[in-house]
């Protein structure tokens, strides 16, 4: 009886182990299963996240496209009346030229009110002539 009685003894002692461990398993694998789930949470708020940066950042890259052709053709259309601009030298040379012509209108001018003052005393000359009858001679 001693072997039956080890044996029911071993055996009570192995289905409290056994017990035990499916205790100890069942708390270990419903925290798995939690961490799990909450992995499986994340990842997918990751790949949504993942898709509205990718999305805002097509979005801003097909703006900044736009702009830059924008700019583009503001740059193109500046270049191309600069080219009819003229140069420095070629706008020194206009300003030396209209000084010349002020100093040439300025001597012009003596010499029309020096005209100007014949003119008066010919046209003096003739009306006082033309009053006294006439004779200019």
């Amino acid at each position: 009886m001693d072997w039956l009685d080890l044996f029911w003894k071993a055996a009570s002692l192995l289905s409290m182990l056994i017990a035990i461990g499916s205790v100890i398993y069942a708390h270990l694998t419903r925290r798995a299963t939690s961490n799990a789930e909450d992995i499986k949470a994340l990842s997918q708020s990751i790949l949504d996240l993942k898709t509205e940066v990718t999305e805002a950042l097509g979005a801003a890259r097909e703006k900044t496209r736009d702009d830059l052709k924008g700019h583009d053709r503001r740059i193109q259309s500046l270049e191309s009346e600069v080219r009819h601009l003229p140069t420095k030298d070629q706008v020194h040379g206009l300003e030396l030229a209209i000084k010349d012509i002020g100093i040439s209108v300025a001597s012009l001018s003596e010499r029309v009110n020096a005209i100007g003052g014949t003119v008066a005393l010919i046209d003096e000359y003739l009306r006082t002539a033309s009053e006294s009858g006439g004779d200019s001679k």
